[in-house]
């Protein structure tokens, strides 16, 4: 509310002191009032309508100066709505003091803004973290994934953002939800297990559910809920979503990245090269005359090293040729003689 036109600060002040306001607004009056800003424009509109008043009360006493700091919000009880215009003259008398609190709780807030900790973690290629929240909560942050949450929230909610795959053991709270956001979707619990896959260069944003329940919600609104070993795929393009149900070993292989494995289950060569890209720090080049759709299912530790998981390809597929230079695979089709 920083940009008011000075003309409307009379009729701002006036309608506040009225109770013509919505209680949002007037919250927002509120700060905007007792903000240093302004305070020469403030006080001579306050003056103004003292001006156009009868003088009706005295104005000295601790009293009436405790009652305007009810008005004005400096405690947590309902504000007087008898005589607003006897508020108004206390408020005149008192506002340069109020200015200064103002200052003090401006003060204060940015303090609590540095007391609320953001924690960002940041998982380059080829790296896994994990994440113990102080609500006991464990994330596992896959390669080239992102968190960023706020250690001290008191919004009645723990939200962690997402950008990538993690996944998530979450210690139940039944009065605080658990929150995650992603571009596309949010998923909230109150205590489950799951894995989200949400990097932003993918084609989908994958939610599978290991225990407990969830409730997700688009960015178009349209809601779903998951029970145990069912798979939510939103179609990142088309905002399209369904349900999955998985065997129960699909549902542990998609988790088995955090115990060291990665499993592919039928998954196009398209999206594994994606993968060796992240998990191991890889470029993959792939010839434009390979099927990126044929499709494979394999597991491999993430021990190994990139030539021994070539050499698990070339038995799985002869059909193709690999070669590697220095941080670099290359796979083309095999020119047969």
């Amino acid at each position: 509310m920083n940009n008011i036109p000075t003309k409307q600060y009379h009729k701002l002040i006036s309608r506040f002191f009225e109770n013509r306001y919505s209680e949002k607004l007037e919250n927002k009056i509120h700060a905007w009032l007792v903000n240093p800003e302004n305070s020469e424009e403030k006080q001579k509109a306050m003056h103004r309508l003292w001006d156009s008043l009868d003088n009706q009360e005295d104005l000295s006493s601790k009293q009436e100066y405790e009652k305007i700091t009810k008005k004005l919000g400096f405690n947590k009880k309902k504000r007087m709505s008898q005589h607003p215009y006897y508020w108004l003259r206390v408020a005149v008398v008192v506002l340069p003091l109020l200015l200064l609190i103002g200052i003090y709780n401006l003060t204060k807030d940015v303090q609590k803004d540095k007391d609320k900790q953001v924690v960002v973690v940041d998982v380059p290629y080829g790296k896994h973290e994990e994440v113990r929240l102080a609500c006991g909560s464990q994330i596992w942050i896959k390669s080239g994934s992102k968190i960023k949450y706020n250690e001290n929230s008191n919004d009645g909610a723990r939200i962690i953002n997402l950008e990538g795959q993690a996944y998530l053991s979450v210690t139940r709270q039944n009065d605080m939800p658990f929150i995650v956001r992603t571009k596309y979707l949010d998923v909230k619990v109150l205590g489950t297990q799951f894995n989200v896959s949400a990097y932003p260069d993918d084609q989908s944003t994958v939610v599978t559910l290991n225990k407990g329940s969830i409730a997700i919600r688009t960015i178009d609104n349209k809601e779903f809920k998951l029970k145990p070993n069912q798979q939510f795929v939103l179609n990142n393009t088309t905002k399209e979503g369904i349900i999955r149900d998985l065997d129960i070993n699909v549902v542990k292989d998609i988790a088995d990245w955090t115990n060291g494995k990665i499993v592919f289950n039928n998954e196009t060569l398209k999206a594994i090269a994606l993968t060796l890209k992240r998990e191991f720090d890889i470029d993959v080049e792939i010839d434009k005359d390979v099927d990126l759709n044929r499709s494979y299912t394999l597991t491999i530790e993430q021990s190994d090293n990139i030539t021994e998981i070539i050499e698990i390809f070339r038995c799985l597929d002869n059909s193709l040729s690999y070669k590697i230079e220095k941080n670099t695979v290359y796979i083309s089709n095999n020119k047969t003689e």
